[in-house]
């Protein structure tokens, strides 16, 4: 398995800077297919689905088992697409900060500005770390985000547990973690740092195939990470 330089370069799943390109627009019939794709085939039934519209984010199912699913965007302009199913921790810690991004990206508002704007609603209370362990899916075959210095990637799958405030000293990981999945790292130290494990297969992707066909980025374009050589 070859890695990167540093887990620091390797993936940021959230606030990254990206390639400029317009936001990723989907049907909603694929935005839910590929939303639910981040969470294993049992949980889909009962997760509540986000999809975006004209005004932003809204919800088209209601959660009936305690997860919501949702594709946030990556990038300065959203050209990235990142499948998440969130348990109830992260829908209080992360989904309200990404319903008003949502908000802002549509308003054509940069991503320093935005960032800014999310350091300001964690300093006031309006967005919180999250309170307590939990866990967010990301096992979909189609994790379309950026690392810090604004590459493509392709993530493979994988799962992430709240870890805000963890550093990569507290779990002991180096570059050498991606060396064999399943050992943790973190995509980023701060608020809402993960600390993520990798799994060995994508979720069934079969309906994503027939409700996203034309619609997704080539994945030609995108490099896989991690690269298996």
């Amino acid at each position: 398995m070859r890695v990167l330089a540093s887990v620091c370069a390797a993936v940021v799943l959230f606030g990254a800077p990206g390639a400029s390109a317009e936001i990723v627009r989907l049907t909603e019939a694929c935005e839910t297919a590929l939303a639910l794709s981040a969470g294993p085939t049992y949980m889909r039934e009962g997760a509540g689905v986000y999809v975006l519209g004209d005004d932003g984010y809204r919800q088209v199912r209601e959660s009936a088992n305690g997860y919501a699913c949702m594709v946030t965007r990556e990038g300065v302009n959203s050209n990235g697409l990142a499948p998440q199913c969130f348990d109830k921790v992260g829908q209080a810690s992360h989904i309200p900060m990404y319903l008003d991004e949502a908000k802002l990206r549509l308003d054509g508002v940069s991503q320093e500005d935005r960032m800014q704007a999310r350091a300001e609603g964690l300093s006031t209370g309006k967005y919180r770390t999250a309170q307590g362990p939990g866990v967010v899916y990301m096992a979909s075959a189609y994790n379309y985000v950026f690392n810090g210095r604004g590459d493509q990637l392709l993530v493979g799958p994988h799962v992430m547990y709240h870890a805000p405030f963890v550093t990569s000293a507290d779990i002991g990981a180096t570059p050498a973690a991606l060396a064999n999945p399943g050992m943790p790292f973190l995509n980023t130290e701060g608020p809402h740092g993960f600390m993520i494990g990798f799994t060995q297969n994508t979720t069934d992707s079969s309906d994503v195939e027939k409700a996203c066909a034309g619609q997704l980025p080539d994945k030609a374009d995108w490099r896989p990470f991690p690269v298996s050589n």
